[in-house]
């Protein structure tokens, strides 16, 4: 390895321990897991199933998607069917002249003629626009199987439980280095697979053609990969999206990250575990890159679980030759594209004195990373800002919050069909959180499964506040919700070292349960043990002296989503103009707010004087403090539309 490629792997190394570090990557995991045990437990069925980069433990790469499984279809694979349940509707595959391997046609059993695709495509787009909230900023998009409700995709599915005919060689084919294991191989063939309603794009019978899907044996292999071989993933995917997938839409039909995700697939197989050391990630991502050139120069990419089937098949010469010349042109300066990745930019993140040579140093890497010397200095510079404890929990911070975001809106999903009394009932939250070590994988941390925890109390907890706030609802269990909600805030509050926020979060959601529930007595002691906690000093006039340095990116707190359950917001929102507008007008805009603002906030709605002097106080100081010492407004705010406003006068002038 040359000195360039040697600094180059050194500082990708470092940076993206922050993106893929095993409590995070396994915190993605889990969430996978925590939602198939609810629906198992509850259900005793999983109906749909987590796809996409999140869940692939990729924090920040992109989607988060869903394969909903429709319930009582199976398709089977076998000559003879010995299936007896009566509430079952049985297809099996079959095969006409000239289908392209990987594509099968279902017949229900016992009757003649075929199933239809593209009946079954349009149908879930009218179920899935039906079910939807009719909002201008969201559209529906048909993309190929799936239906793209904005950022999502949804693509219907039958479960094959048993693993294809046609995927046999998957199972037997000769492997000199290992991988997949033969353990790993029974395991996948338990999984079964799926299929999708989309045709191959030279079909003779688009309208009844069906896709084999494998994305939970994909799901499996990929939790199966090092942190080396997560980071050349990682990377792989975000150098090809920048040029490809962002670009003109002729390319996006030639290239996709599926391809990236299967010559992964392909180079973990023929490499030996030796190949794969961090210190060789550099040299890693060139051959990956190789293996992709040669893939579309032949216009042959076969599918890693049905070898015979070419996934470029319908691809011309023409149409891929701009495809390998871009692709060759990334390899030869594969230093520079690295460095304009989104993935280096989060030292932006913590603009410090200190810290600020760092992205000055990016950007002339970025036209040119040849320089051996300014390499050497980058190097040296982020291993000295990485020994500072704050910065390192910043970064890990910003990206479990992410994480905590997901899993509430995921875990919200979960339990749409189990709401009330069913819900407590099942005592569901006891159950993740007594069961978690034989719910989450074995190889999870203990950091992240305390983490994992904590975020489960706080999920629950938000949750059955809201049922709380569901007028509909027996007062019983509204009130039941209430006491349980409390319990479990409470719970969530003292988060683990790595993304400690020193209980900030918690005690917003905690404080924003007392404020709708008009609990004056809670609310008032709360706010004042958080002023004690929150001020070391005085100021020289006497008054509480905010200090900031704790909570700048402490656990933030989704106000858009405040009442996501409630169709209508209970008086205590509605009456509240900003939290009112926020609730109804931004619902699906993810406008996020610090939580100590949201404290300070209702303090200043509930509190009365003296306390209230010092919440007013203390309010004062938080806008002058992020907009002087971070050069920031509000962080997160309003990611959507990737603008800013002044939450903070917004907030100051409604009380």
């Amino acid at each position: 390895m040359d000195k360039q490629n040697e600094l180059l792997s050194n500082i990708i190394d470092l940076i993206l321990d922050n993106y893929l570090s095993p409590e995070l990557r396994y915190t993605c995991y889990a969430l996978d897991d925590i939602v198939k045990y609810c629906h198992r437990r509850v259900e005793g069925r999983i109906p749909f199933h987590l796809t996409g980069s999140s869940v692939e433990g990729l924090i920040n790469a992109g989607d988060f998607d869903t394969m909903n499984v429709f319930p009582g279809l199976v398709v089977e694979d076998v000559e003879k069917y010995k299936r007896t349940e009566s509430n079952m509707i049985i297809f099996r595959m079959a095969l006409f002249e000239g289908t392209h391997a990987g594509y099968v046609h279902l017949q229900r059993v016992g009757q003649s003629g075929y199933i239809s695709a593209k009946g079954v495509r349009e149908k879930h787009y009218e179920n899935v626009r039906g079910v939807k909230i009719e909002t201008p900023e969201e559209t529906v998009e048909i993309k190929g199987p799936s239906v793209k409700f904005t950022p999502t995709d949804n693509v219907p599915c039958i479960l094959c439980e048993k693993w294809p005919r046609m995927a046999a060689e998957f199972l037997t084919r000769e492997r000199d280095n290992g991988w997949p294991t033969a353990a790993m191989l029974d395991e996948i063939e338990e999984l079964g697979c799926h299929v999708v309603p989309v045709a191959h794009k030279k079909s003779h019978y688009p309208d009844v053609e069906w896709r084999l899907s494998f994305s939970i044996a994909e799901k499996y292999l990929i939790r199966t990969w090092s942190t080396t071989q997560m980071k050349c993933y990682f990377l792989f995917k975000e150098i090809l999206k920048k040029y490809f997938v962002s670009t003109e839409s002729t390319t996006e039909k030639v290239i996709s990250s599926y391809f990236v995700k299967t010559t992964m697939y392909w180079s973990c197989e023929r490499r030996p575990p030796a190949f794969w050391a961090e210190s060789n990630l550099v040299d890693i991502l060139l051959d990956t890159i190789d293996a992709l050139i040669i893939f579309y120069s032949n216009r042959i990419c076969p599918n890693f679980f049905v070898k015979n089937n070419n996934m470029l098949s319908h691809l011309s010469e023409e149409s891929v030759a701009p495809v390998v010349s871009k692709l060759q042109e990334i390899r030869n300066n594969l230093g520079t594209h690295i460095f304009r990745c989104k993935a280096l930019d989060y030292f932006k993140l913590y603009p410090r004195a200190d810290i600020s040579r760092i992205p000055h140093m990016i950007s002339q890497l970025q036209n040119d990373a040849h320089d051996v010397t300014l390499l050497q200095q980058l190097l040296e510079e982020i291993q000295h800002v990485l020994t500072y404890p704050d910065v390192q929990n910043t970064v890990l911070q910003c990206h479990f919050i992410a994480i905590l975001h997901k899993v509430i809106e995921f875990l919200q999903a979960s339990f749409k069909s189990i709401q009330g009394t069913s819900m407590l009932e099942n005592n569901i939250a006891e159950d993740i959180i007594s069961n978690l070590e034989g719910i989450v994988d074995k190889r999870t941390p203990d950091a992240a499964k305390e983490a994992i925890k904590k975020i489960i109390h706080r999920c629950l907890g938000y949750i059955l506040h809201n049922i709380s706030l569901e007028e509909s609802q027996p007062k019983e269990v509204r009130n039941k919700c209430a006491t349980l909600a409390e319990e479990h805030y409470k719970a969530s509050i003292d988060m683990p070292m790595f993304v400690s926020d020193e209980g900030v979060g918690g005690k917003a959601y905690l404080a924003l349960l007392y404020y709708t529930q008009g609990n004056e007595a809670d609310l008032t002691e709360l706010i004042q043990g958080f002023i004690q906690s929150a001020t070391k000093e005085k100021s020289p006039d006497g008054k509480p002296k905010l200090d900031g340095t704790r909570w700048i990116l402490s656990a933030d707190v989704l106000i858009s989503r405040v009442n996501p359950l409630v169709q209508e917001p209970p008086p205590v929102i509605r009456n509240d103009e900003l939290l009112s507008q926020m609730s109804k007008n931004l619902r699906f805009k993810r406008i996020v707010l610090d939580p100590v603002a949201l404290i300070l906030y209702i303090g200043m709605k509930s509190t009365k004087p003296p306390l209230l002097e010092d919440v007013k106080h203390l309010f004062s100081q938080l806008k002058d403090y992020f907009l002087q010492k971070y050069h920031v407004r509000i962080p997160y705010l309003n990611e959507a539309e990737e603008r800013h406003f002044d939450l903070l006068d917004m907030m100051k002038n409604t009380v």
